[in-house]
């Protein structure tokens, strides 16, 4: 059989399939690798997590970093895409036992004081994490959300298994203000 060279090697559509448009790339095609632009600092993805909160919602929460400061963003995209930039504290800086709460009325208060801020419970969602790195390793949790009265601010509580415990608290971003998404490092 003679040698073709005009044969050309056929790939799978999947292949090469980018699952972004290259030409207008949304907060909602953020991986790990990519950088963007917000409050006029260069980020840089770090790490990439995902939550189902069953009912097919799932929401992606990024680890990036400026080069000095280190935040966790949530993007979720129910209804319409809401983005927050966290960062983790110690449940130490609350005035009640966080912790207590939960565990002898499984909940935590309805309401909160952080940073002279009060806010308010508005969701409990139970779900799972995946790390992003072991496909199939799903971690049960639940999450309670609370809002100031500008819904500007926002803090979450977490429950991981029987005993832990974690907090964060961020601001709520507009999609706008972030801008000029690359994809730097496709891993």
């Amino acid at each position: 059989m003679p040698f073709n060279f005009f044969k050309k090697k056929i790939q799978k559509p999947e292949e090469n399939k980018l699952h972004y448009d290259p030409l207008n790339i949304m907060v909602t095609d953020l991986r790990k690798g990519f950088v963007f632009e917000y409050d006029m600092e260069e980020w840089l993805v770090e790490a990439e997590y995902h939550y189902d909160w069953g009912n097919e919602h799932i929401s992606q929460e990024f680890k990036v970093t400026n080069g000095t400061e280190t935040y966790f963003m949530s993007v979720d995209k129910e209804d319409e895409v809401e983005i927050g930039l966290f960062e983790k504290i110690k449940l130490s800086a609350f005035d009640t036992d966080i912790s207590g709460e939960i565990i002898k009325n499984d909940q935590p208060p309805f309401k909160l004081v952080y940073e002279n801020m009060t806010f308010t419970r508005e969701a409990e969602t139970p779900g799972y994490f995946n790390d992003g790195e072991t496909e199939g390793d799903w971690e049960e949790m639940i999450a309670w959300n609370y809002y100031d009265e500008s819904e500007e601010y926002a803090l979450t509580i977490e429950q991981w298994g029987e005993r832990k415990f974690e907090a964060s608290f961020g601001k709520i971003i507009k999609e706008h203000e972030i801008s000029n998404i690359l994809p730097v490092n496709n891993s």
